[in-house]
């Protein structure tokens, strides 16, 4: 994997942005997007579900919950997509 394509992914997942706090028992959604991350110290899972077309929400490791906007899940999704495909990301 090329390290500058890979490192355009990973900036797409550190700009997701929190948009409110999700309640546990607030709308259900459906999973975009699952990742894991690893090093040799720490494990964590960022798992991203789709609310509606336009509001998401993520957790971290199971835990918490925050709202974010759908487009920039799918704009990870793209890129990650792309990166796998071994083509450039813009």
């Amino acid at each position: 994997v090329d390290i500058d394509q890979f490192r355009q992914v990973f900036l797409s997942v550190l700009h997701v942005s929190r948009n409110g706090e999700y309640e546990q028992g607030d709308e259900e959604g459906s999973e975009m997007l699952r990742i894991n991350v690893s090093s040799e110290t720490k494990k964590d899972e960022l798992v991203f579900y789709r609310v509606t077309s336009t509001k998401a929400y993520y957790t971290i490791d199971g835990a918490g919950g925050y709202y974010t906007l759908t487009y920039e899940v799918s704009e990870v999704i793209d890129r990650l997509e792309s990166l796998l495909a071994g083509e450039p990301i813009s």
